[in-house]
C-alpha cells in the first residue's frame, strides 16, 4: 500500500515476513521429512540471503548466479538431511526455474524502487520459465507430488503479488537492502527495536529488558491491528474534523495550560492517554475493562503534584511515537542507554540515543496522521466533522514543516518561555517522573548531557520556526509565557 518510489517496506513488516518465513521453514521440514534435521541448513540459507541482499547483489552476475545454483543447493540439503539418494532432474530443474523467476521479478523490482521504470511489474521472462516448471510437472508427480504442490503455491504467490503491490513483492523476494531502505523507514536510519535490548542486555540491566519486552509486544499488537484497521475499516482514513490546532514548544512552557484551556471549549476534542496507549481501535476496545487498573498503574509511576498523568489526561500525540521507539520518553525510561553511542565506532551526539529516539521522519508523521484519524472516528465523524481537534506533539518543534506539510490546513501555536526558567523546571519534572535524585551520578550526567541535548534540539527548532520566512509562517502564532 505504500509506492516504490518512497520506499519499499518497514522494518515492521520485515520482521514479520521474516518471523513468517521462519514458521514455513519449520512447516515444511516437519512435513518434509519429518524432523528438524535440515535446521542448520535453514539457518545457514537465511543467512546468505541476508548477506546477498545486503552486501553482495552489486557483484555483476551473481544475480543469475544465484538462479542457477538452486540445484546444488537441493542437493547440499538433501546431503545434510541424511538422504541416501539426490533429488530426481525435475524437482531440480523445476527448483531453478522457480529461483531465476524470482530473480527476474527482484530486478525489476529494483528498478521500479530507484526510478527508472515506471508502470508497475510486466511478467515477460516469468512466464518462459514458469512454462519450464509446467513442463517438468508429470515427471515430478511421479517421484514427489508433495514438492509439485509447494512449487506451484510459491509460484503462483510470486507471480501475483508483485504484479498487484510492488512494495509487497519487494518484500517477498527478500529484496530489501540495509544499505538504501533503512533510512526511508518510520524507524529512521537506525532500528531501535533491535538496539535498545542489544543494550540492555550488555549492561545487565534485565529489569528494564523486561518493560522493553513488554512495551514491544504491546506496540507490535497495536500496529499489526491497525494495519487491518486500514483494510478492513476505510472510513478511519476518511475521518478528519473542521479544523487542526497543533500547540507545541519546549515542555514547561506552558503548553498544557494552553492545551487545557482550549479542549474545555465545548466545539474542541483531543485524545486521551490511554489512546497513546493503544491506538488501535480494536485493541482499545478490548482493553477498556482494563482502564482503570492501566490507570493506577501509571498515576503510581508517574503522577506528580505539579504535573498530572493518567490514562485520562490530556493527550501528547507524540507519544504515540512509542510505538515506533521514538519520542523523548524512551531515553527517560531507560537513561542508563541515553548517552551511550548505539552505534560502537562512531562516538558522537549524532550516534546517541537521544539523537536517534528524536529523530522525526515522514514515516513518523505519517504514523501520528494515522493514530489522530482514529482518535477522531472514535468521537463519531458526523460530530467530529464540525469540531476542533486541539493537539499536543511537542517533540515536533524539531521539525515543525514536516508536521504543518503533512497538515496543510492545521495551525500552529507555539509557545515560548525563557530558557533559564523552562529547563529547570523541566529537569524538576523529570526527577520526579523517575523517582531518581540528583545524588545519583549516573542520573545527574543523564540530566546534565542528554537532557540539555534535548532541550537545545527544540530550541534550534523554535528559532527555525521564528526565522521561517516561507508559506508556512502564516499558520504559526507566537505565545510567549513570562
Amino acid at each position: 500500500h505504500r509506492p516504490v518510489a518512497s520506499g519499499i517496506v518497514s522494518p515492521f513488516e520485515a520482521l514479520l515476513f521474516a518471523f513468517s518465513l521462519i514458521v514455513l521453514a519449520m512447516f515444511t521440514v516437519r512435513m518434509q521429512w519429518g524432523d528438524t534435521r535440515l535446521w542448520p541448513l535453514y539457518s545457514c540459507f537465511l543467512a546468505v540471503n541476508f548477506m546477498y541482499s545486503t552486501y553482495l547483489r552489486r557483484i555483476p552476475h551473481l544475480r543469475a548466479l544465484v538462479g542457477v545454483t538452486c540445484p546444488l543447493r537441493i542437493c547440499l540439503g538433501a546431503t545434510l538431511a541424511g538422504s541416501k539418494s539426490l533429488p530426481p532432474w525435475p524437482i531440480l530443474v523445476m527448483a531453478m526455474s522457480f529461483m531465476c523467476m524470482v530473480q527476474e521479478l527482484k530486478a525489476k523490482l529494483d528498478k521500479l524502487k530507484d526510478g527508472k521504470a515506471s508502470g508497475g511489474v510486466v511478467l515477460r521472462r516469468e512466464l518462459l520459465w514458469f512454462l519450464l516448471i509446467i513442463c517438468c510437472t508429470p515427471f515430478a508427480m511421479q517421484t514427489n507430488p508433495r514438492f509439485v504442490w509447494y512449487t506451484y503455491t510459491f509460484v503462483m504467490v510470486f507471480l501475483v503479488i508483485p504484479v498487484a503491490r510492488p512494495s509487497y513483492g519487494a518484500l517477498i523476494t527478500a529484496d530489501v537492502h540495509a544499505s538504501s531502505d533503512a533510512c526511508k523507514s518510520p524507524f529512521g536510519t537506525h532500528n531501535l527495536w533491535l538496539e535498545v535490548p542489544m543494550g540492555l542486555l550488555v549492561q545487565g540491566d534485565f529489569f528494564s529488558l523486561a518493560i522493553y519486552t513488554m512495551l514491544g509486544l504491546v506496540c507490535f499488537v497495536n500496529r499489526a491491528l491497525m494495519e487491518l484497521e486500514d483494510i478492513l475499516i476505510p472510513a478511519i482514513g476518511r475521518a478528519s474534523t473542521k479544523q487542526l490546532v497543533w500547540v507545541i514548544g519546549h515542555p514547561r512552557s506552558g503548553t498544557t495550560s494552553l492545551h487545557s484551556a482550549l479542549h474545555t471549549h465545548p466545539d474542541c476534542i483531543t485524545g486521551t492517554m490511554y489512546d497513546a496507549l493503544f491506538p488501535s481501535v480494536v485493541l482499545k476496545t478490548f482493553m477498556t475493562p482494563m482502564k482503570i487498573v492501566f490507570d493506577l498503574v501509571v498515576k503510581a509511576c508517574y503522577d506528580v503534584a505539579n504535573h498530572k498523568f493518567g490514562l485520562n489526561e490530556e493527550l501528547e500525540e507524540h507519544l504515540w511515537l512509542l510505538h515506533h521507539s521514538a519520542s523523548f520518553a524512551v531515553c527517560t525510561m531507560f537513561t542508563t542507554l541515553a548517552r551511550r553511542p548505539l552505534i560502537p565506532w562512531a562516538q558522537n551526539d549524532h550516534t546517541s540515543l537521544v539523537h536517534l529516539a528524536t529523530e522525526v521522519t515522514e514515516g513518523h508523521v505519517d504514523f501520528i496522521d494515522r493514530c489522530y484519524r482514529r482518535v477522531v472516528w472514535m468521537h463519531g465523524t458526523a460530530k467530529a466533522s464540525q469540531c476542533v481537534y486541539v493537539g499536543k506533539p511537542l517533540l515536533f518543534a524539531t521539525c515543525h514543516d514536516l508536521l504543518m506539510k503533512r497538515f496543510p490546513t492545521a495551525q500552529v501555536i507555539v509557545c515560548m518561555r525563557e530558557p533559564a526558567a523552562t529547563i529547570p523546571s523541566f529537569i524538576d519534572l523529570v526527577s520526579k517522573q523517575g523517582k531518581k535524585s540528583l545524588q545519583d551520578k549516573r542520573y545527574a550526567a543523564f540530566l546534565k548531557t542528554d537532557l540539555l541535548l534535548y532541550s537545545k534540539k527544540v530550541y534550534e527548532g523554535l528559532l527555525r520556526m521564528a526565522r521561517d520566512t516561507s508559506p508556512l509562517a502564516k499558520r504559526m502564532h507566537f505565545l510567549e509565557f513570562r
